[in-house]
């Protein structure tokens, strides 16, 4: 299943059409130490088979202005948890298009950041034959749009279809602890479609600036001599910057349909100049198949952090558990949070307009210890890192439910 799901659009006028699409989620976490939500961006998590209704449930919005000629104009209202705003509606896109012809296209405004190859679709559930784009890929880049603008170039060559995205802009990303100032972020994509078969291959890059008080807060108290490192603040000054950090990140994507059976891959890799946007890597294969209105499906993924060893050094004169804490924090500092993923799902398409979706998720962290919050997964900070934590070690090993009716109208 691939592109845009067949909204049933209203026609309002001979100019003006509204679309609308939206998930009711259910989702629950087993574990009763560590806890997982739907999206690093959804605000809590769901731990001890608690069930949660935030997650993917959402309702978006969409009005497109078709006046005569090639011009037109978009807005597109999301209604969807967010770690800040919660459920108030905010502007995902809103854009003049022009078609200068049938070959291409440009969009200037709020507009898609075509990173990945269900950026366009990431939002509308329906469009997915899983419950959600699978975490192990798109934790990569949270960002979904940009202001600035696409430009779109298709031909058909050699029995198939050629497309060029390409997009610019700049955005911010509000935190709980700050915020991230993206000054400059520019896409390239490539997309050959022949038959049921697509391939495509993306290169993003990024300037940003990060304003995270907190973080740099905890940073000064290590470099001034509190545990004992000998050579935290010269670490600290190469390894993290806060302004000015670039980076790129590379894809790679792969979508076929054999007849009721599908297959969907993609692959992202993520390098900066600053181990707060830690090198990543992440990939993973999906298949379905659908019998009649029944579409079982699986899928198996895998999470990869490369930032390597900061190499902390404790003073010899100082305690063994100077040592210790200066080790942890090594360690937690460069973002141990590999995993990998496995995920079976049932998706029931009982009418035209609206399918229901069940999944199971596991998870299994493979760099212990187990350390604070990353993307999906929350785990308690142990001591040395969090001297207050009395409570139990997360074993790594997680399942996750997800019900979910998505529909359009």
């Amino acid at each position: 299943m691939g592109g845009a799901p067949p909204l049933l659009a209203a026609e309002l006028t001979d100019w003006l059409k509204f679309d609308a699409f939206g998930t009711l989620a259910a989702y629950q976490g087993d574990d009763p130490v560590a806890g997982a939500r739907a999206d690093q961006r959804t605000a809590r998590y769901t731990s001890n088979k608690d069930w949660r209704f935030d997650g993917d449930s959402q309702l978006t919005t969409q009005f497109t202005v078709n006046a005569p000629g090639p011009v037109r104009g978009v807005l597109q209202l999301l209604s969807k948890d967010d770690v800040i705003d919660r459920f108030r509606p905010r502007v995902e896109w809103l854009y003049l298009g022009w078609d200068a012809s049938p070959d291409l296209s440009l969009k200037l405004g709020r507009v898609v950041a075509p990173v990945f190859l269900l950026s366009d679709t990431r939002n509308i559930g329906f469009a997915q034959i899983a419950v959600r784009p699978n975490q192990t890929v798109y934790q990569v880049n949270p960002i979904t749009s940009i202001d600035g603008a696409n430009l779109n170039w298709s031909k058909s060559l050699g029995g198939g279809n050629l497309a060029i995205e390409a997009a610019a802009g700049k955005t911010d990303l509000s935190l709980t602890n700050g915020s991230i100032q993206v000054n400059r972020t520019a896409s390239l994509a490539a997309r050959w479609q022949q038959g049921a078969l697509t391939l495509r291959g993306g290169l993003t890059t990024f300037a940003l600036d990060g304003n995270l008080p907190a973080t740099q807060a905890a940073l000064n108290t290590l470099s001034s001599g509190a545990t004992g490192c000998t050579n935290c603040a010269a670490v600290f000054a190469q390894r993290f910057r806060f302004k000015d950090i670039k980076g790129d990140i590379a894809t790679l994507a792969m979508a076929a349909e054999l007849g009721s059976a599908t297959l969907q891959a993609e692959w992202a890799r993520r390098n900066s100049n600053s181990t707060l946007i830690p090198d990543v890597q992440g990939w993973y294969l999906q298949g379905s198949y659908r019998i009649g209105s029944w579409t079982p499906y699986a899928a198996a993924g895998a999470l990869r952090f490369k930032e390597p060893a900061l190499g902390l050094l404790t003073a010899a004169a100082a305690p063994p558990a100077a040592a210790a804490a200066n080790a942890a924090f090594d360690h937690y500092l460069i973002n141990p949070n590999d995993r990998k993923t496995q995920q079976f799902g049932l998706r029931w398409d009982f009418h035209e307009s609206a399918a229901l979706k069940v999944q199971i998720e596991r998870i299994k962290q493979n760099r212990p210890p187990f350390l604070g919050i990353n993307g999906v997964v929350y785990s308690p900070n142990l001591p040395p890192i969090n001297p207050a934590y009395r409570g139990p070690s997360w074993d790594g090993r997680m399942n996750v439910l997800s019900v979910n009716l998505d529909f359009v109208f």
